[in-house]
């Protein structure tokens, strides 16, 4: 377990895009369900009034989540995703590796280390 990474990310929608978001977002879902087996969760969240967006990924490990960055699908499909939103805030959870870090510091996450707790 120790080797899992979460993370979320919050986007926040521009006016009078949620419409081509969510069109992106769905067709992004499968891309990653079929290229990606090192991505264990991949659940998006809307608020009731669809402002904000919270993308929620858990990943094996961190090549699986450099995998995820470097890929094609976050390659070629996040530009669309940011012509209708803003990405507010981007927090990672778990120890990644130096060449995870470097990837999601390119992405302005913040990584916050394991405290305490435990996971079944």
């Amino acid at each position: 377990m120790a080797d899992l990474l979460h993370y979320t990310i919050e986007f926040t929608m521009k006016p009078g895009g949620g419409d081509a978001f969510k069109k992106t977002a769905g067709e992004i879902i499968e891309l990653v369900k079929a290229r990606e087996p090192g991505t264990l969760n991949y659940w998006w969240y809307v608020s009731p009034d669809e402002t904000r967006v919270i993308l929620y990924e858990k990943f094996e490990d961190s090549a699986a989540l450099v995998a995820h960055a470097a890929g094609q699908t976050v390659q070629e499909r996040l530009p669309e995703l940011l012509d209708s939103s803003d990405i507010t805030r981007f927090e990672v959870f778990g120890e990644p590796d130096a060449a995870a870090a470097e990837v999601l510091a390119g992405f302005g996450a913040v990584t916050l280390m394991p405290a305490m707790g435990f996971s079944r």
